[in-house]
């Protein structure tokens, strides 16, 4: 297992830490944004979480606030010249200060930095709010990849770097 990097670094009282899947503040992260997904969708929302393994995800950012960790998001190699977001979350109570937008920069310049040419990623159909997140980040709709081929809640979104 490739040991978690901790890179650290303070942006206005904002603490910032680059690592790996394996970081215990991703994994915590991860696991409230499984919760959310169960109350949300239910035991439907079972079936996606072998693919959203904070194992796999090599590249993860964690911001905090107060020491706290507020938000999340990560991606691993989808192709050799494309990567694939994996669990940007913003909890709640810390969602319209422009942290998804700050993840999203950070993690589309590290994987600009690491030779990367495009991103994907997949959202739920009925995720208007992500959908028009995504949307003015820049990424538009494009064929369904992998698991989510055939599966109608998904949707598979693409940018090019």
């Amino acid at each position: 297992m490739k040991k978690a990097e901790n890179n650290s670094q303070t942006e206005n009282k904002d603490k910032i830490v680059v690592t790996d899947g394996a970081h215990p503040d991703f994994v915590y992260l991860a696991g409230l944004l499984d919760e959310y997904y169960f109350e949300r969708f239910g035991a439907d929302s079972i079936k996606y979480r072998p693919y959203n393994n904070p194992q796999t995800i090599h590249d993860v950012v964690v911001l905090y606030e107060d020491g706290k960790p507020v938000a999340c998001g990560g991606f691993r190699e989808f192709d050799g010249d494309t990567v694939e977001i994996k669990r940007l979350l913003v909890l709640p109570e810390h969602r319209r200060k422009g942290l998804a937008g700050r993840l999203m920069a950070l993690l589309e310049g590290r994987a600009k930095e690491k030779g990367y040419t495009a991103i994907v990623l997949e959202t739920g159909v009925v995720m208007d709010d992500a959908l028009a997140f995504y949307r003015s980040m820049g990424y538009e709709k494009t064929e369904s990849y992998g698991q989510y081929i055939g599966d109608e809640d998904c949707v598979c979104l693409r940018k090019s770097l």
